[in-house]
């Protein structure tokens, strides 16, 4: 990279554009720098909440959008980001069956919050796109499997019909994962039962698209887990014919909805994709002259959570966040 770098002095383009890329022994060694500190705040005695774990908690935030409220989001990409670091070769190569292969050493272990906020209030859900100051960027089921490389089959998630019951057993038997007294499962829950176990039967594959679903898509407004999949994949289903990339479009329409009726309140949280629509604004259909990353699908396989806290960084010392160019 530094040679590559000096041979751009030496033909003399311009320095202040760079293309940035993060190995994966770097991410991992700032994964590791965060697991330490949250562990030294234990030691000290600070207060640790087995309900609601850290993670999974809302980040809150004081930013200037349209009013000085208080804003807040989950960390909505921690629990993929644990889940996906040790699979076994067996459990991989199921979710390459299952047409997921890409969120396979799944790299953002956290969002930066301030420009998410951003992102999320330029969602317009009616045109469904992110309305910029020099231009829009369309939303559609492509988008989505460009970013995140997911499969976009020809049959919805919610099925018209023979969708599971309240009161079928496999519901009963999902839940008898977890700890009778827990009233409350998120995705950190989810995550956590898949790190413990080894399976690689159907159960394994309901809990991935349960995280995934929860992680990528949207959970419910208390940050319990939706039952969505639970509902409607069977198991004869053929996941790879299920359109997932509708599914998170829908998420990021129904939860942009949402927020903005929290937003009458002093206190709102997110708990839509803002996973996909960062990456939406950062990575395919902007341009940010002092920092450029190389455009690869799907988007995280250029970008991870170092790099979109740099470009937020970058973002704000400009005073210019939204006001790039929007690439065609």
């Amino acid at each position: 990279m530094k040679e590559a770098r000096k041979r751009k002095v030496d033909e003399g383009e311009p320095t202040n554009k760079e293309f940035v890329e993060v190995s994966e022994d770097e991410n991992k060694k700032e994964y590791k720098r965060k697991k330490v500190a949250e562990k030294r705040k234990v030691d000290e005695g600070q207060a640790a909440d087995d309900e609601e774990p850290i993670d999974e908690e809302p980040i809150q935030v004081s930013i200037p959008l349209q009013t000085s409220k208080t804003l807040r989001a989950r960390v909505t990409s921690t629990p993929l980001f644990e889940a996906m670091r040790n699979l076994s070769a067996e459990r991989k190569r199921i979710i390459r069956e299952m047409g997921f292969g890409e969120l396979i050493d799944f790299p953002i272990g956290e969002i930066p919050t301030k420009l998410a906020f951003f992102v999320v209030n330029s969602l317009e859900t009616q045109s469904m796109g992110l309305k910029l100051s020099e231009g829009n960027i369309k939303i559609l089921p492509e988008t989505v499997q460009k970013v995140i490389g997911i499969p976009m089959g020809e049959r919805p998630l919610e099925r018209q019909e023979g969708e599971r019951g309240y009161d079928d057993p496999f519901l009963a038997e999902w839940k008898s994962q977890f700890p009778e007294d827990k009233k409350r499962i998120t995705t950190r829950n989810v995550s956590e039962l898949i790190v413990a176990t080894t399976n690689t039967d159907y159960m394994f594959k309901m809990n991935f698209l349960m995280l995934f679903a929860n992680t990528m898509g949207c959970c419910d407004n208390s940050s319990d887990v939706k039952n969505t999949v639970l509902n409607n994949v069977l198991e004869d289903d053929n996941v790879r014919e299920i359109d997932w990339c509708t599914y998170i479009g829908e998420c990021a329409r129904y939860s942009k909805n949402e927020w903005t009726k929290r937003c009458k309140t002093k206190e709102v949280v997110y708990y839509g994709p803002i996973t996909f629509l960062m990456l939406v604004y950062l990575h395919y259909y902007t341009k940010f002259a002092a920092m450029e990353v190389r455009r690869r699908i799907p988007a995280f396989e250029g970008w991870n959570a170092t790099l979109m806290k740099k470009r937020e960084t970058l973002e704000m010392n400009k005073v210019n966040i939204g006001k790039l160019k929007v690439i065609g």
